[in-house]
């Protein structure tokens, strides 16, 4: 704490007073208040998963183990998380599982819903040691596929209209037709596709297409039987464009 010489006003051994402007000094040391330090807003890691769509948990669980995984920032996780092939398995397993119940019964649907379960509970172990080991970093956590919650409000000004994929059907074979939320003041939409290999791992992405028209984008010369990963970004003024969309998956047919 910072210290500044001081000046008394008191008396003489005559009782004399003695003023400020005496010249007489205390020779001690007055503490000041110290400037209270600002504390860096504490980051924690996005848990809410039971609000996630179903392609939203498969794509977070596709980033967390290719940044997890082997990342410098935790080099030797305990034995106590689950492996990378046991977390691969459950994001593979939930993946086909998600195509399954669109074509199936209420027992392909409660199959989904219990891979899903217990790829959450995979995700939760592994975003609690990320938190606490993280050292209040968001780029650690950031790499490691995880998501950062806001500390503070992003102006409305500073936001984009990021595209929301409402649904994906099947036209012809090999043809998917896409439908997104409106965007306001865009000038055009692209797709691009990614298709879904062996553990949930997506492939390279191809253009699906630029469009105008959000109602009802077709992309065709998709390989049937595929599972396709697919996103929207929305072009704007001034030659700006969007981030790119959450991913949906959809089985070509």
């Amino acid at each position: 704490m910072p210290e500044i010489p001081g000046t008394w006003d008191g008396q003489d051994s005559q009782g004399n007073p003695l003023r400020f402007d005496s010249g007489l000094t205390w020779d001690s040391l007055i503490q000041q208040p110290s400037t209270p330090s600002r504390k860096m807003p504490a980051i924690h890691v996005i848990v809410g998963f039971d609000n996630f769509t179903d392609n939203n948990i498969f794509n977070l669980a596709t980033a967390v183990s290719a940044g997890f995984y082997g990342s410098a920032a935790f080099p030797n996780p305990p034995a106590t998380l689950p492996s990378k092939p046991v977390f691969d398995a459950a994001n593979s397993a939930f993946g086909l599982s998600i195509a399954a119940a669109k074509a199936g019964g209420p027992a392909a649907t409660a199959d989904k819903d219990n891979k899903r379960a217990a790829l959450i509970a995979l995700l939760r172990q592994l975003a609690a040691y990320v938190q606490a080991n993280c050292n209040n970093d968001p780029a650690v956590v950031l790499s490691t596929g995880f998501k950062v919650g806001k500390t503070t409000r992003t102006p409305a000004s500073e936001l984009e209209s990021v595209p929301h994929i409402r649904s994906i059907t099947n036209g012809a074979t090999g043809q998917f037709i896409i439908h997104i939320d409106p965007v306001p003041n865009n000038h055009g939409f692209d797709v691009r596709l990614a298709p879904v290999g062996p553990g949930g791992v997506l492939g390279p992405y191809q253009s699906g297409g630029h469009f105008t028209d959000s109602r009802s984008m077709v992309v065709s010369n998709l390989i049937p039987g595929t599972l396709y990963s697919v996103e929207v970004c929305a072009h704007l003024g001034g030659n700006r464009t969007t981030g790119w969309s959450d991913g949906m998956q959809h089985m070509s047919l």
